[in-house]
């Protein structure tokens, strides 16, 4: 007998993602949690994915691998990137000192990265993989010495990884649809197979064989797995979707038990912490994505409990407690999800003073992060001059509202070219006022 769905619906929210488009704004219902932002920080690539280790977010940049210092959450700052065809990630899995990445939608290969060394990030060996074809796959999950890879229309990618400077390809279990996200538990893999979640038993990683598998009422991109649960992000259409909560129980059976559909944005990655999941739901046209935080406390009874859009356009997500760390395509976002049912203005308050903090980090080779709070909205300029007071680069010359704010500059000039070494100075001018900081190049 198939199991009794249980779906969570908002028709305010439903109607709100159908009619923006046709320029008409509804708002949201009051949510009993709150999410608030801690801080900031751009990053030189398009934030696509995250993962967090200790003090540090490593950050799937699009074009490179960006690591940030995280360790005071409301001043986060870039410790170290690495710009290298190999190190082109769109996903990526962190343990101790290694990255292993996922570009087999950027390129033909998959790759290791020794990040003990944030500011001396490099390559520690790669191996062929078939490119990816389909929407773009993200996921990667090392689990001892074997890395399964997600690898979009060529299914599953299995690869022994006990030598990162020599990883070497076991195996591949091909998917019916594109695998795009996975998950491991035990001797299963989970896979967000674009139409379906698929499981694999991989308990002999030379002959994995599917187990089970249950068909998604939309595209699904992203999945996390605790327990005995399953939970999928499905992208809908006209700019909402869902977050399907799965029974794997028995894996051989997977059943759709509950659906939260009132998930505003594109949802494309879901990660679990506690009692809540964590949704990154993309921009869509004329509506805003951000976090959806939904209660999983009773799994067959999840509910959408806050929201919060973010200034860029979210791509991965991973929580760490009560912080939410978003890759934001221009910046990672690090966030507060307050369960607490305070008001989000009550909490962050809007700065008192200009303020322009010191950029970090100072003394810099390749990037530093310049954050700056403005106490009104208005139009802002962020400069940087030589030390004959010549402008070398104009970082920000726009309109913004109060708040806080970051910049990254990469010590180069307008026509991209790389500045001595020495002594520059960050100007930020406003309708507030004027503030300078001495920053100092080294090459």
């Amino acid at each position: 007998m198939e199991a009794k769905i249980k779906r969570a619906t908002c028709p305010a929210i439903i109607m709100a993602a159908l009619v923006a488009p046709f320029g008409i704004a509804l708002a949201e219902p009051a949510m009993p949690d709150s999410v608030v932002r801690v801080g900031a920080c751009a990053t030189p690539g398009i934030a696509w994915g995250v993962f967090v280790q200790g003090d540090y977010a490593y950050v799937a940049d699009r074009g490179a691998v960006t690591v940030v210092d995280a360790t005071d959450p409301s001043f986060p700052w870039v410790a170290g990137t690495l710009n290298d065809p190999l190190a082109w990630a769109l996903g990526l899995f962190v343990e101790n000192a290694v990255a292993y990445l996922n570009w087999t939608a950027l390129g033909n290969g998959f790759s290791t990265l020794d990040v003990s060394n944030p500011d001396s990030l490099y390559v520690i060996g790669w191996c062929y993989v078939p490119p990816a074809g389909g929407p773009d796959p993200t996921g990667v999950c090392t689990v001892d010495t074997i890395t399964y890879l997600a690898n979009g229309d060529d299914g599953l990618g299995i690869i022994n990884v006990s030598d990162p400077a020599s990883p070497d390809t076991v195996t591949y279990f091909d998917t019916p649809g594109y695998a795009l996200d996975l998950s491991t538990q035990d001797t299963l893999v989970f896979i967000a197979d674009y139409d379906s979640l698929v499981i694999v038993n991989v308990a002999d990683v030379l002959n994995p064989y599917r187990v089970g598998a249950v068909n998604m009422p939309d595209n699904c991109y992203g999945i996390s797995v605790a327990g005995e649960y399953a939970y999928v992000a499905c992208k809908g259409g006209f700019g909402f979707g869902s977050l399907e909560v799965v029974n794997v129980s028995d894996p051989s059976s997977p059943q759709i038990v509950a659906s939260v559909d009132n998930i505003v944005g594109d949802p494309l990655d879901v990660w679990i912490s506690g009692s809540y999941a964590y949704v990154a739901a993309a921009d869509y046209p004329s509506i805003e994505g951000g976090v959806r935080v939904v209660d999983i406390s009773d799994p067959l009874s999840p509910s959408l409990v806050a929201s919060y859009d973010t200034p860029g356009d979210p791509r991965g997500v991973f929580a760490v407690g009560d912080l939410v760390f978003v890759a934001d395509y221009d910046s990672l976002q690090i966030l507060r999800h307050i369960a607490t049912g305070i008001n989000e203005s009550t909490v962050e308050q809007q700065p008192r003073v200009l303020r322009l903090r010191q950029n970090q980090p100072n003394p810099f080779t390749d990037f530093t992060t310049v954050r700056y709070e403005l106490p009104t909205a208005g139009s802002v300029t962020l400069e940087i001059y030589d030390v004959t007071g010549r402008l070398v680069r104009t970082l920000v010359d726009a309109a913004q509202p109060a708040g806080l704010h970051t910049a990254m500059w990469d010590g180069r000039d307008e026509a991209n070219g790389k500045l001595a070494s020495g002594v520059y100075f960050c100007r930020l001018t406003t309708e507030s006022g004027t503030l300078s900081n001495k920053m100092l190049l080294v090459r």
